[in-house]
């Protein structure tokens, strides 16, 4: 179960935070797993984002369905090769709301992540996600 990837030492690695803790990937991007993670059910990250792209007309911050088996589904907080770039799994997230001028995600498990991105674009992603949910039929 994987709740949020972030990069770390300017891309070269990806620290991920499970339910169990968090683990830190040397010499491996966030972009690099999700890839590797894509793999693991049959596509590739490049694949399903130009699905994504095409059925539902975005070009930026495109979150991707990693399975539809296990419906993973991971989207940006900002664009995907900014330093501060979060990658948070929607199947996980239980709300969203401000927190000041910050946005707190909570998760499933009442874990929390606090972000500096914009409340409205986190909820832009999370429609995003569902929108493509419903047209696959998952939803």
């Amino acid at each position: 179960m994987i709740y949020w990837i972030k990069s770390s030492d300017y891309q070269t690695s990806a620290i991920i935070m499970k339910k169990e803790g968090s683990v830190k990937l040397e010499n491996m991007s966030p972009l690099q797993f999700l890839d590797a993670w894509c793999l693991e059910y049959g596509s590739t990250y490049e694949g399903r984002k130009r699905a994504l792209q095409k059925h539902l007309q975005i070009t930026q911050k495109v979150p991707i369905l990693i399975s539809e088996q296990t419906k993973d589904f991971m989207f940006p907080t900002c664009a995907i090769h900014c330093e501060g770039c979060i990658w948070i799994n929607y199947r996980f997230v239980e709300e969203v709301k401000r927190k000041e001028a910050k946005t707190l995600v909570r998760f499933f498990d009442d874990s929390v992540l606090l972000l500096d991105t914009d409340i409205r674009s986190i909820r832009r992603e999370l429609k995003i996600c569902e929108r493509y949910l419903a047209f696959l039929r998952f939803a």
